[in-house]
């Protein structure tokens, strides 16, 4: 039973000092390096004997391994074990204290981190909100000018009811915001496509170019020089 201490006593030291990362290269020992640290009058058969009584107690968590890596479980594998490794690793004191110095300041971590991580998405949720509010402010001001810029075109010349897109693009947007506001405008022309019934968006021959541009359906007069665009 001396020899089982012994043998237990190196493979938890070893398993330690790997831990702490005091020189140590591997937490496990072969078997050889193990036979080699302990007693110089110790039998090959003692040791034969801790080997099995290691493999029959699971409970001393002794893992043992083939050349190959894998855990042995079964008796009959006895004369294959490679290397051996204790899990209950024993750890000086100045290891034990670095270590709780270290879990404390991964507690401390997460202690903060998680509150934190926690604010910034409800300020990322916030300023989602207040973009999106902004975004549709803009297009859907630039929606109301848009139809009540068609609607009044309609009225005032009966004989050309239409607007072109660019022009009236521009009599909204000064030239120092088209830059800012061009996506804005794309959302307010998209929106009025799939959502405006009263307004026709076609083609009309201006100075011999094509372009763009709106009619209000309600025009008592329509212009031959507009056309769908599905027309086209």
């Amino acid at each position: 039973m001396g020899v089982a201490v012994e043998m237990g006593e190196i493979l938890s030291t070893i398993a330690g000092r790997y831990d702490c990362q005091l020189g140590v290269k591997s937490r496990s020992l072969t078997l050889k390096e193990l036979k080699e640290m302990i007693q110089k009058d110790t039998r090959d058969s003692d040791i034969e004997a801790v080997l099995f009584l290691f493999l029959v107690n699971p409970h001393w968590q002794m893992k043992l391994r083939s050349s190959d890596g894998s855990v042995l479980n079964d008796l009959e594998s006895i004369d294959v074990i490679a290397t051996l490794e204790s899990e209950t690793p024993f750890h000086p004191f100045s290891c034990q204290f670095f270590m709780a110095l270290e879990k404390l300041r991964r507690l401390v971590f997460i202690v903060i981190s998680v509150p934190l991580t926690c604010l910034l998405l409800v300020r990322l949720a916030y300023w989602y909100k207040k973009r999106k509010e902004k975004d549709e402010k803009l297009m859907f001001a630039l929606v109301n000018g848009i139809i009540e810029a068609v609607e009044e075109q309609s009225k005032r010349r009966a004989r050309k009811p239409y607007i072109a897109q660019k022009v009236l693009r521009d009599k909204l947007i000064s030239p120092r915001d088209r830059k800012s506001m061009a996506r804005y405008w794309t959302m307010a022309v998209d929106w009025l496509a799939e959502n405006e019934s009263r307004l026709r968006l076609g083609t009309v021959r201006v100075a011999g170019e094509d372009v763009s541009a709106w009619m209000w359906i309600g025009a008592t007069a329509v212009s031959q020089e507009l056309s769908d665009n599905d027309d086209n």
